[in-house]
This record gives structure tokens, sequence and C-alpha cells, in this order.
């Protein structure tokens, strides 16, 4: 059934590996139960946020919601134990914790950072949105970390809570959770890129593509505020947890678009205003070959090619002519390895070892713009040693994206799809990572960025998410032999 009985074993294996992974008690604000660890990265060196090599464990909706939903994809039809009953219900029960309203946001709530008050200071210290370990030691970019919710995690959130009781029907071992009340179509179209919600434009989008007024989803569910010279700053004028927008505009973007696609296609709200001029908008992005720059989080090349996959397979028929174009790409940029790349911008590990010469540099001044004192080893891990691993074209990341759209949306009795399958997999099968007898995982690729101006300097990277991206492919392998047969 599975073509190769190391298939089975790795698969088994790597799902060994999540189990352990997973975080199993809250330890004060480090890291919480239910979640998997991801960490925020310095891949280059960036003004007010540090040096290249800085990284620390972050908590967020988006890594554990992800997870989730390749684990629960893979659990539908398969036989259940109580064993991942278990890791579901902790797991959907931390992706709950980051609700406000029915709308999810990235990173947890938590106390403004107190090193920020004088040692005296007695009043209350607001609630924000920050990362949870990662460093942010100056006031300005405190401010800048405290997002408000948004329709990306509040999409990958709402697919895998309904994804919860679907599975909760037949598995007695899980526990039925509270929907919320408000379904995801009446939040969603709040917030749409048209004149009568829009006060400015995003730079980002006027460059790359030219998009504006495109009527698809945009991302931050929040105000914008007017274009003025300082309007793009992250200063609160009223109170210190007032959320920001970055850069003071909302924006719009492919790969946020599809997976609020797909969780609307899971609630059977394909009907709701947008969703026409969101297929639109990634549609064109797509028939322009912009894979690269039309998410704005989202670096990997071949991340627009999951998602969209993703949206056509739950039906999302509006789609439906994107499904050759993405096919006919991927046949066409597999290399002769096997594996697929996503370059990064030019000099990109030039300008890491820079980062992180630079970094020593300062290391031996003890000297920072913003603390006389400062010591990058206080409360971050400073490991330059990833960076003697590191793939500029995050090759483990973009072969995973590019074989599961393929085996979504491609067909099982083509021999060039076939093909270009198992020389995939041939590659990936070579960059697995034992981590003991019985566990086994695949080394984390950027599934996710800072956006904008830091979009290839601070990066997110996980094992765990990118195990489970494996685990989904592995299980959608076998499937997808089966029907060619």
């Amino acid at each position: 059934m599975w073509g190769a009985d190391s298939k089975k074993a790795i698969f088994n294996q790597a799902i060994n590996y999540l189990i352990a992974e997973q975080v199993k008690a809250t330890v004060g604000e480090q890291r919480f139960a239910g979640e998997w660890p991801s960490f925020m990265m310095n891949d280059g060196s960036a003004t007010l946020l540090g040096q290249a090599g800085k990284r620390a464990y972050d908590s967020n909706c988006f890594t554990t919601a992800s997870i989730y939903n390749s684990l629960a994809g893979v659990f539908q039809n398969r036989e259940k134990n109580t064993q991942i009953a278990e890791v579901l219900n902790a797991a959907i029960s931390r992706v709950q914790s980051y609700a406000v309203k029915d709308r999810f946001g990235f990173w947890p709530i938590l106390p403004r950072t107190r090193s920020l008050y004088p040692p005296d200071f007695e009043d209350e210290i607001p609630l924000v949105r920050r990362p949870n370990n990662y460093v942010l030691d100056n006031a300005f970019v405190n401010n800048a970390s405290n997002i408000p919710e948004d329709a990306d995690d509040t999409a990958v959130a709402y697919l895998a809570l309904k994804k919860h009781n679907e599975l909760a029907d037949s598995w007695e071992d899980l526990d039925q959770i509270e929907l919320p009340n408000q379904k995801p179509g009446e939040i969603f179209s709040q917030y749409r890129d048209i004149f009568k919600q829009r006060k400015t434009i995003h730079y980002y989008n006027l460059f790359n593509g030219g998009y504006f007024l495109t009527g698809a989803f945009m991302t931050w569910f929040s105000s914008e505020k007017f274009f003025t010279p300082w309007s793009w700053l992250p200063i609160n004028t009223n109170t210190l947890d007032r959320p920001y927008i970055p850069y003071g505009a909302n924006e719009v973007d492919c790969v946020v678009n599809s997976n609020i696609l797909t969780t609307l296609a899971s609630f059977n709200q394909l009907e709701t205003k947008g969703v026409e001029k969101s297929c639109r908008f990634i549609n064109k992005a797509i028939r322009k070959k912009q894979f690269s720059t039309c998410g704005l989080y989202y670096p990997n090349r071949f991340e627009i090619h999951y998602t969209t996959a993703k949206a056509i397979s739950s039906g999302v028929t509006c789609l439906e002519e994107s499904r050759e174009r993405l096919i006919e790409d991927i046949l066409e940029t597999q290399t002769a390895s096997g594996r697929f790349e996503s370059h990064m911008k030019k000099g990109m590990r030039q300008k890491i070892i820079k980062g992180i010469n630079r970094r020593n540099t300062l290391e031996k001044l003890n000297n920072r713009w913003f603390r006389k004192d400062w010591n990058p080893q206080d409360s971050n891990e400073y490991d330059d040693k990833w960076m003697e691993t590191l793939d500029p074209a995050d090759s483990v990341q973009a072969t995973l994206y590019a074989l599961l759209a393929l085996v979504k949306i491609a067909d099982p009795e083509d021999p060039e799809v076939r093909l270009a399958l198992d020389r995939g997999w041939a590659y990936l099968a070579g960059q697995l990572q034992r981590k003991n007898q019985n566990e086994v995982y695949f080394p984390g690729g950027i599934f996710f960025a800072g956006g904008t101006l830091v979009r290839q300097d601070i990066v997110w990277r996980s094992d765990a998410y990118t195990t489970a991206l494996a685990v989904e492919f592995l299980d959608l392998y076998q499937r997808f032999h089966v029907e060619s047969e």
C-alpha cells in the first residue's frame, strides 16, 4: 500500500516526533502547554531588532493551528488512538487561548515588557500581544509588536476548530468545543480592499504588483490611519495597549487570502462578499508568476502553490483557472536532484555573516544604542551554528510545499507528475534527521516572516511545522498512488 516499508516507518516515527515535541506543561511566559516549538530568528541584522544570529523560542497561534490542521487531516481516515486524541485536545485548547471576540491573533496576550518601566512603577501594566521570549528592548519596537487580531491566524484557527468538532463526532476521546458565535465570513468581509474601507495604501502592494482596491480580503482586523508624515509610526497617543497595524496601512497578501478561502469553503461560506475578488487577486498573481512577492509574510516561492492548491481541493472553484498554471510551474522548476528552490535575495548568506561579525564587534565593545550594558546572552540565544547549514534556497520547505500542491490538485495517472513526486521524495528522504531510535524529523525551513522591510531578515522556523507538512505529504502520497493503480 505504501510502496515501500521505509515510507511507513518514516511516517510513524515522524508522528512520534510530533507527539514528543508538543509542550506538555506551561512554564511561566516562556512556553505553553499544547503548542509546538517554533523559533523567531534573525537571518539578517535589522535596525532595533538585533543582529544576525539572534533567535528565541516563540509561542504563536499560527504554528500550533497549522500543525493541528495537518494532523487532523491525516487522522480523519485513520485508526484513532488515545495518545493522538490527547495531543489534539491539548493543541486545540492552546489555539482557543489566542481568541478575542471570535478573532484570533498571532502572539499571546501578555503584560507589556516589565523592563520598560521604572523599578518603582506600581500601576497595572497593560496587556498586549507580543513575543514571549524574543527581546524587544525599547518602547518603540514594543509598541510595534502589539499587532491586532488578523485574518490569517483567524482563518487557520477557525479551520482547526471546525476540524476538531468534525473529528469529535466519531472520536469519543476528543472533546467537543464551542465554536465562535460569528461565522468566519461575517468577520473577513468587514475588512476588504475596497474604497470605503481604505484610508491609505500599503507601499508593498503598490510596488509589488500595483495592487490597490482589489476587493480582496485584507490582513489586519483594525482601522487604518490616514496618511501623514507620522502615521506609519507605532506611536500610541491614547493608551499603551492600543494595537498597531504595521506602518499604519492594511494590505492584501495572496497566501492570507488563500487561507481565508480554504476556511470559508470548510464552513460552506463561499457566497461571502469578497470571495470572487479574492480569487481574482490570487489568480492574477499566479498568472503573472508573482510567486515570490505576492505574499508579504511568506517569502518562500512555493507557499502560494501549497495554499492555493489546498483551497482548490477544498472546493474553491473560482481558483480553478490557476490549477494547471501551478502544476506546470512546479514541473518546470524541479531541479535535477528532485528538490525545489526558493532563493533568498542575492547576497543573503554574506549578509548574515556580516551581521554576525558586526554583532560580535558590538559584544566586545559592550555597547548598544539603547542599553550600554547590553549582553546578547541575557535573554536570547545567539547561535551561529545554524548558519553553517543554512540553505539559501530553503529547499526542504520549498520541496514539501511543491509536492503537497501536486498531490492535492494534479492527476494521479499523469506519469510526469508521479515521476516528480518520486524524485521529490527521494530528495526529502535524504534530508531526514533522526532524533532517536523512534523519532525522525525534517529540519525546519522558513514558514513565516516579519514582512515588508524585514521580510527576509526576521523569519520563523519550526522543525515540528516542517515535519507536520512531511506527515501530511506522506499520507496524501500514499493515497495518490492508490488512486493511480
